[in-house]
């Protein structure tokens, strides 16, 4: 899942529900409810978060699709 690709990136550079919830307007509690597999995020959350990160949508897309193919 994208949600999994994208909770191992902020892991690796230390990024939080809290900065992430302050940079987007996103309420901290839905990003933490996704990280953890527990609810979901839209398409608009998703690319507030990567605009945030500086990062294109596509790179979580095609590492998920590489991980389901391993």
């Amino acid at each position: 899942m994208i949600i999994e690709v994208m909770r191992d990136y902020l892991e690796e550079r230390g990024v939080g529900s809290e900065e992430i919830a302050h940079a987007t307007g996103i309420d901290q509690r839905e990003i933490e409810g996704a990280l953890q597999g527990e609810s979901s995020l839209d398409f608009a959350q998703y690319a507030l978060i990567c605009r945030f990160l500086g990062v294109p949508i596509e790179t979580f897309i095609e590492a998920d699709e590489a991980r389901r193919k391993k």
